[in-house]
C-alpha cells in the first residue's frame, strides 16, 4: 500500500503529464525519498487513522515550495486537503476573486463576500474566509489529526503570491 502511494508521487512529479499537468514537471521529491524505505519510513511514522485516506500535501507547510520532502509535508484526511486545492484558471486573477464593472467579487465556497474597489481588498476577504473555513475544519478534526498538524492548520496564512493563477 505505502509503495503505491510512493509510485504514485513518482508519477505526479515526473512522469505523467497529462493526467497531473498542475503537478508533472512543476514539482519535485527530495533525494531521500526517492530510496523507498526512506520513504516508507516517514510515511509510516506520521500515519494515522481517519476516515478515508491519507493524502501527502506539500502546501500547508510551505505554500510556495514545490518539494515533497519529510520537512515540508503533512499526511492529512482528503476532506482537509481538499482545501488547499489551488485550481487553474484562465482568468488572470487569483481563486476566490472575479472582476466586476464596479471592483472585484470576492467569493469562497460559493458564497459571494461582497465587490471591492481593489483586488487586494477582495482577496484580503476572500483570505479571511478561507483561513476562517481551514480552522474550522481544523477544530472538526483535532481529536483525529495529530497536535502539528492541527497546529498547522491553525496557523495557516492565505497569500496571494502562493496563488498559482495570479503573477504580480
Amino acid at each position: 500500500r505505502i509503495y503505491q502511494i510512493w509510485a504514485a508521487l513518482f508519477d505526479r512529479c515526473y512522469h505523467n503529464k497529462e493526467k497531473y499537468p498542475a503537478y508533472c514537471d512543476k514539482c519535485e521529491i527530495c533525494e531521500e525519498w526517492h530510496n523507498y524505505q526512506n520513504f516508507a519510513d516517514w510515511y509510516e511514522k506520521n500515519e494515522y487513522e481517519c476516515d478515508g485516506r491519507l493524502h501527502i500535501d506539500k502546501d500547508i507547510l510551505n505554500p510556495s515550495c514545490n518539494l515533497y520532502s519529510p520537512e515540508n509535508c503533512l499526511l492529512v484526511p482528503q476532506r482537509i486537503n481538499m482545501l488547499f486545492m489551488n485550481r487553474p484558471n484562465k482568468r488572470g486573477l487569483p481563486n476566490g476573486i472575479i472582476e466586476r464593472p464596479n471592483g472585484y467579487l470576492a467569493r469562497y465556497n460559493g458564497k459571494d463576500y461582497g465587490v471591492h474597489k481593489t483586488l487586494n481588498e477582495a482577496y484580503l476577504r476572500y483570505a479571511t474566509e478561507k483561513e476562517a473555513a481551514i480552522k474550522n475544519i481544523a477544530d472538526k478534526y483535532k481529536d483525529i489529526i495529530p497536535q502539528n498538524v492541527y497546529k498547522a492548520l491553525c496557523n495557516y496564512k492565505v497569500d496571494i503570491k502562493n496563488d498559482k493563477n495570479y503573477v504580480t
